[in-house]
């Protein structure tokens, strides 16, 4: 081998070679057979002498740009998986991969929560919203409940910190759960809610927090009965969702168009009862031949309206005389 070739592959070797040893024959050793183990980057030829290239490891230290698995085993979804919503029941424990080191949100289903503890945990609450961070690796088991002595409910949680990026988790109670206690709880709150702004903002907000897909606080979501109906001529229909607060009831109509002509909704949109305080269709009001929109029907649930200390004449009854 000459000595520009031996001083190359001492120089790469990080070997310091004297001169009188430049002549010496150095053998390669060649690789190992293959043991079926994940191959490293491909093998870098420099200089004529082949070096083995670095592990995934280093290159990707979260383990899932190639799609492999990420350290100790981490699911690679966890780490694009940030915000989670979850359905709690009481008397069950979610198992829950929280950030190890960073900041976590949980979304609670109550309007003033408390969590408990007994494990190394970090926790603030804002809102009905707590946010914690756990520093270890062991488990942490809490319970989530609210502040309202009148709620006895209580979530179960086994946080697990993982290596993996911040996390929001909701948690949501299942559908239809309104037995009489937690039925008060929720007229409570969404008679607070009702009230803390104008009437008129009240049903704005109402109708806004419906167009965003959302369910007022307090309001419970429930199977459409056939207490009110809509009719519009040159559309189909059909109630399809009733949402139940402490002042309001909101029904959620699909209004069609079947026919070859467009129609617009206007005004009370066919919903003739006392009890209609307000109509909006969304997220259309005209609709063409096979289109369709959903319609937000606000009622009182006073079962009578209250007196008016100075009623107003009406000119129809004069008329009549």
């Amino acid at each position: 081998m000459g000595a520009r070739r031996a001083a190359a592959l001492a120089t790469l070797l990080g070997v310091w070679v004297p001169v009188a040893a430049q002549e010496l024959p150095i053998e390669l050793v060649q690789d190992p057979e293959p043991t079926g183990e994940a191959p490293a980057l491909p093998i870098d030829d420099i200089g004529g002498v082949a070096l083995p290239g670095l592990p995934p490891g280093v290159t990707d230290p979260t383990g899932i740009g190639g799609g492999g698995p990420a350290p100790g085993g981490v699911d690679a979804s966890l780490y694009t998986d940030t915000r989670i919503a979850i359905t709690v029941q009481e008397g069950t424990t979610e198992v829950i991969n929280i950030s190890r080191g960073y900041l976590n949100r949980i979304v609670t289903p109550f309007e003033n929560p408390k969590l408990v503890t007994v494990n190394s945990l970090q926790f603030q609450k804002e809102g009905s919203s707590i946010f914690l961070s756990a520093s270890g690796e062991a488990p942490v088991g809490v319970h989530i409940m609210s502040n309202d002595p009148l709620d006895t409910r209580s979530i179960s949680l086994a946080l697990v910190p993982r290596p993996i990026p911040p996390r929001t988790i909701e948690l949501r109670w299942p559908d239809q759960q309104l037995d009489p206690v937690v039925a008060r709880i929720t007229a409570q709150r969404a008679a607070r809610w009702e009230e803390s702004q104008p009437y008129v903002d009240g049903v704005i907000e109402l109708f806004g927090a419906l167009a965003r897909g959302e369910v007022p606080p307090g309001y419970a979501l429930v199977a459409a009965n056939d207490g009110l109906s809509c009719d519009i001529p040159g559309l189909a229909m059909r109630v399809g969702q009733q949402l139940l607060g402490s002042h309001f009831t909101v029904y959620v109509f699909l209004a069609f168009n079947p026919g070859p002509e467009g129609v617009e909704i206007l005004q009370h949109a066919g919903c003739l009862s006392s009890r209609v305080l307000a109509v909006a269709p969304w997220p259309r009001a005209y609709l063409g031949p096979g289109e369709s929109t959903e319609l937000f029907v606000a009622v009182t649930n006073a079962a009578e309206l209250e007196p008016i200390d100075n009623p107003r004449p009406s000119l129809l009854s004069v008329v009549a005389e």
